[in-house]
């Protein structure tokens, strides 16, 4: 299409341009109006010598207050520890794990962490309290059992 032993190639980035040429050029130099004042693109145009001052609005910082550590869920990992060792140490070392987030100041996943110690150290306590109440009641019925027939 082009002429000779040139093959079509819709990839030319110029529709003049031979390969291992550099591309044309198009338009020239900027002209501008007289004095330098409005281009016929019609965009205001400052002499070099003007300095051009920009105000800038002072930026709006929010400071919010630090949320407080709770030791809460620690506390109450470590009595859990002692009610019901299967889910006591599971909390505490989330509570640890929060601490952790606190401190570094991420806190989504500090509250995270909170609420899942917390609420596995009431379980913990929860369930331990059960099975002591439990162990305690028996312990009783048969105390009473034995006394009764002379174990």
């Amino acid at each position: 299409m082009f002429g000779g032993n040139e093959r079509e190639r819709p990839d030319k980035p110029y529709p003049d341009a031979q390969y291992g040429q550099p591309p044309p050029q198009y338009g020239g130099a900027p002209q501008y109006g007289p004095g330098g004042g409005v281009n016929p693109g019609g965009i205001q145009l400052v002499p070099a010598d003007t300095r051009v001052m920009i105000q800038q609005t002072p930026a709006q910082v929010i400071m919010t207050q630090a949320e407080p550590f709770q030791m809460l869920p620690m506390v109450l990992s470590v009595i859990s520890v002692f009610c019901c060792q299967c889910l006591g140490f599971p909390a505490m070392v989330i509570s640890l794990m929060s601490y952790t987030d606190h401190s570094v100041n991420n806190m989504p996943y500090y509250k995270s962490k909170k609420s899942t110690a917390c609420g596995l150290a009431v379980a913990g306590i929860v369930i331990g309290g059960v099975s002591f109440t439990g162990i305690f009641i028996w312990w009783i019925v048969v105390a009473t059992r034995c006394v009764g027939y002379y174990c």
